[in-house]
């Protein structure tokens, strides 16, 4: 069976090279037999109600709806909402997908995005296994 790979192109950086390295990388995960969707949320009319449908599609399914979710330079690690017990909690942690966050940056400026230690788990789980 293919693998399912959702990338979110959640922050541009310079020279639109977020964007175009994300879309070479869906390409070559096509290539390589997977199914591959994109959801473009770093423009600042982008509708990031589409995570929230994401999340309640994701616990509604009985078996993962992705196996991986991509980003470069995420905002999806500092991304926070209200859990059932009124706490905060990371959206990443909720979802439950293992998320891949190539940092082009020097790591110190993503530091806190880097210690959710579940998304941290997940990643270490999955490593480069995933083809």
């Amino acid at each position: 069976m293919a693998k399912k790979i959702l990338i979110i192109h959640t922050r541009e950086i310079c020279y639109y090279s977020g964007a175009f390295f994300l879309h070479r990388m869906e390409e070559a995960l096509q290539r390589a037999g997977a199914e591959v969707d994109f959801v473009e949320l770093s423009d600042e009319a982008a509708d990031w109600n589409l995570l929230g449908d994401l999340l309640d599609r994701a616990k509604a399914s009985p078996d993962r709806l992705y196996d991986a979710v991509l980003d470069i330079n995420s905002k999806l690690p500092y991304l926070t909402m209200e859990g059932e017990n009124g706490r905060e909690v990371r959206f990443l942690n909720e979802l439950g997908i293992p998320f891949y966050n190539w940092i082009v940056d020097h790591p110190l400026y993503h530091h806190p995005g880097i210690l959710s230690i579940t998304t941290l788990e997940s990643c270490c789980q999955y490593g480069t296994s995933m083809f």
